[in-house]
C-alpha cells in the first residue's frame, strides 16, 4: 500500500483527495471517500452558513474520518468563513482568491480553530505566494496562476523569481468589481501538495 508524507499530516491512509469540484460533491460522497481511506472535501460555495452546518453533520454522521470543506473566496457571502471555521474539518481548502482578498488572513483563522489550510495554485510563483501566506497549496487548472499572485500584490511577470510571460493588468478578472473569473477551472488528475504548511523537501 502506497503511503506518503502527505497521510501522515492528515491521518489518512492513502494520498487521495477528493476535489471540492465546486456544487458536483455531496455528503455522501466525502464520506464515501474518507471511509475509504482518502480525504473526502466538500464543495461549500453553493451553501449558506445553515446549509453547510447541515452538511458537516451529516458528513460527520456517516464517517469518523477526516474530511475537508472547499470554498471558492471570490464567490465568498456573508458567514460562509465562519460557517467553515465553526465546522472544524481537518482541512480549510480554498482557490480563487479576490484581488481585496487577503489569503494569509484566512490561513490563520483556520490554523486558529486547528485546522489545516490548503490552496489551490497554478504555478511556482502563485505557490510562494501562499507559502508566504502559511498555506499548503495543491495545483490546478486556470489561468496561469495571476489570478491569486496578483490578487496579493505580486507581479506574474518574474517578481520573486517567479514565473516569467508578461500578464496583461486585467488578467483573470471578471466583471463584477475587479473579481477574478475562473477561465478553466479545476479539472481531474490536478496535482495536490500538503495541507497546512508546505512539505518538507518541497519547494
Amino acid at each position: 500500500m502506497l503511503r506518503t508524507r502527505i497521510c501522515a499530516l492528515l491521518g489518512i491512509e492513502h494520498p487521495i483527495v477528493l476535489g471540492g469540484m465546486g456544487n458536483a460533491t455531496s455528503p455522501e460522497l466525502v464520506a464515501a471517500v474518507s471511509t475509504a481511506g482518502g480525504l473526502g472535501v466538500l464543495g461549500a460555495t453553493r451553501q449558506n452558513p445553515e446549509e453547510l452546518a447541515r452538511d458537516a453533520a451529516a458528513i460527520r454522521a456517516a464517517t469518523t474520518r477526516p474530511f475537508g470543506l472547499n470554498l471558492l473566496l471570490f464567490m465568498e457571502r456573508p458567514g460562509q468563513y465562519d460557517a467553515l471555521l465553526a465546522a472544524r474539518p481537518k482541512v480549510i481548502s480554498t482557490a480563487w482568491a479576490a484581488l481585496e482578498q487577503d489569503l494569509g488572513g484566512y490561513v490563520s483563522r483556520a490554523h486558529a480553530v486547528g485546522a489545516l489550510a490548503m490552496h489551490m495554485i497554478s504555478t511556482v510563483a502563485e505557490a510562494k505566494v501562499a507559502a508566504r501566506a502559511g498555506a499548503g497549496h495543491h495545483r490546478g487548472a486556470g489561468d496561469g496562476g495571476r489570478r491569486t499572485y496578483r490578487a496579493h500584490g505580486h507581479d506574474a511577470a518574474g517578481a520573486d523569481g517567479g514565473e516569467r510571460g508578461g500578464a496583461d493588468p486585467g488578467a483573470g478578472r471578471g466583471r463584477r468589481g475587479g473579481r477574478p473569473r475562473p477561465r478553466g477551472g479545476p479539472g481531474p488528475g490536478r496535482r495536490r501538495r500538503a495541507a497546512g504548511h508546505a512539505l518538507p523537501g518541497h519547494r
